[in-house]
């Protein structure tokens, strides 16, 4: 909104972050993103932007994109965004111990509703 270009740095690390993120995503077309804490340098407030921008450029190239966090306001974010998306293309594995053995427990949309608003732990 101020009529010219300006070098993405000086946007701040979150905006490199996100441009590193659709960066990697577009590069991989029909492919795999594996991103590791995805919400390290992304203030909590804009992270249904962010959610909202990784889902339609994944969608565009067709990438799957896999994420770990360990923050419930980055799966609230991402459940707020694909839920109002059109297309609820998100699915949230929580890894659980029981004994001597992990196990993936997985959230569909209703399942994840359900959990948020009863406030069971996710992470």
């Amino acid at each position: 909104g101020i009529g010219r270009l300006v070098p993405l740095p000086v946007m701040g690390e979150g905006m490199v972050r996100l441009a590193s993120l659709v960066l990697h995503i577009g590069n991989a077309p029909n492919g795999v993103v594996l991103v590791d804490e995805i919400e390290n340098g992304l203030h909590h407030s804009i992270l249904p932007k962010v959610w909202r921008a990784i889902g339609e450029v994944a969608r565009e190239f067709n990438t799957q994109v896999f994420a770990t966090t360990h923050s419930l306001e980055c799966i609230v974010a991402a459940h707020k965004a694909f839920a109002g998306s059109g297309l609820y293309d998100f699915r949230l594995h929580r890894l659980e111990r029981r004994k001597a053995t992990i196990r993936a427990v997985t959230y569909d949309q209703e399942a994840l509703e359900a959990a948020i608003e009863t406030g069971l732990e996710v992470r």
